[in-house]
């Protein structure tokens, strides 16, 4: 199996709005993905775009212009498992195209709760909004791979709730608490009017569209909150024993912060209790279920009582049996 990753992670040094910690979270991810129980990668297979280091610094730049022409490059090398991680300045902007519009019984609830409504995009190393990367841009690099090839993105930048627009969103939401329990969670799924695109890609971003995403220092090092914990449990756990959707909503209760919320997006309706980020072949195993069967789902509220950690995790298992066994043996 051929597998490609592209990770970016940009500081902006010299600016006014200089990052700590994204090249650490690129070197965290990097590190992640080669371990032999994530996704196994060899060095020669993953390409760092950054502006800190000097050597080689015009091949390795995070500029616009490097950014798309690896995008170009890898989809022409047709790889059947890619992976995208970016740590970086994310804003949003004025929706150009109008594309921007949900449909279906939650989309009322997600424009309010996610901030839908403007264009996602990324800041490259040039560090003007000239040089953004817009998320209708990468929908169309999306749509260039092959359609057999599977694509998993875990992105770290403040608004990239839907940076990938892709056209399903699953809306992680802590209900209100009381007493008795301290977290709920829903799962909200929507659609974008946008079609599908072709290859199977699934987006796991670090907060909403009207969010921000944080750092702090982790052991005398910058990391972003998100990218810490994605890397702790991908690293600690068998990720063909754990759902996404298990696996998001434990990132989620790490964070603990209701201003920084994951969000689930992907290109096509996805049943994410039964998808996972590997199988046996250490490729992603996502699950296609239809449009209706998505739009439908129930929204039956995820509970977790004020246990311990693990006594909480475990009522937020409860509608995945084979997931709560798995943690209750590998505590």
């Amino acid at each position: 199996m051929k597998k490609k990753a592209l990770i970016v992670g940009l500081e902006y040094p010299g600016s006014s709005q200089e990052l700590d910690g994204c090249l650490a979270d690129a070197l965290l991810m990097k590190k992640t993905i080669m371990d032999e129980n994530v996704y196994d990668f060899k060095e020669e297979d993953i390409i760092i775009l950054e502006d800190r280091t000097e050597k080689n610094k015009d091949k390795y730049l995070g500029s616009r212009n490097n950014i798309i022409k690896t995008f170009n490059n890898i989809i022409d090398s047709e790889p059947d498992f890619f992976f995208f991680y970016s740590a970086c300045h994310g804003i949003r902007s004025y929706d150009r195209n109008k594309d921007e519009k949900l449909y279906g019984i939650n989309s009322k609830k997600i424009n309010y709760y996610n901030g839908t409504g403007k264009d996602s995009c990324i800041i490259t190393s040039e560090k003007y909004s000239s040089n953004e990367i817009r998320d209708d841009e990468f929908k169309i690099i999306m749509n260039k791979f092959k359609p057999t090839t599977s694509i998993l993105a875990i992105l770290d930048c403040c608004h990239s709730g839907t940076m990938l627009d892709l056209p399903y969103i699953n809306l992680i939401k802590k209900a209100n608490t009381s007493n008795k329990f301290r977290n709920r969670y829903y799962c909200i799924p929507s659609k974008f009017t946008s079609n599908n695109i072709g290859p199977n890609a699934i987006c796991i971003s670090g907060a909403r569209d009207k969010q921000y995403s944080y750092e702090s220092n982790k052991n005398g090092i910058s990391h972003g909150h998100f990218t810490y914990s994605v890397c702790n449990l991908m690293r600690k756990y068998e990720l063909d024993k754990i759902s996404i959707e298990t696996f998001v909503l434990l990132v989620t209760n790490k964070l603990n912060n209701i201003k920084q919320i994951p969000v689930i997006t992907s290109s096509y309706p996805l049943d994410i209790k039964k998808c996972y980020f590997i199988d046996d072949t250490k490729k992603l195993r996502l699950e296609k279920i239809n449009d209706t069967e998505f739009l439908e789902k129930d929204g039956k509220p995820i509970v977790s009582e004020p246990k311990s950690f693990y006594d909480s995790l475990f009522n937020i298992l409860d509608r995945n049996i084979n997931d709560r066994d798995y943690f209750k043996n590998n505590k």
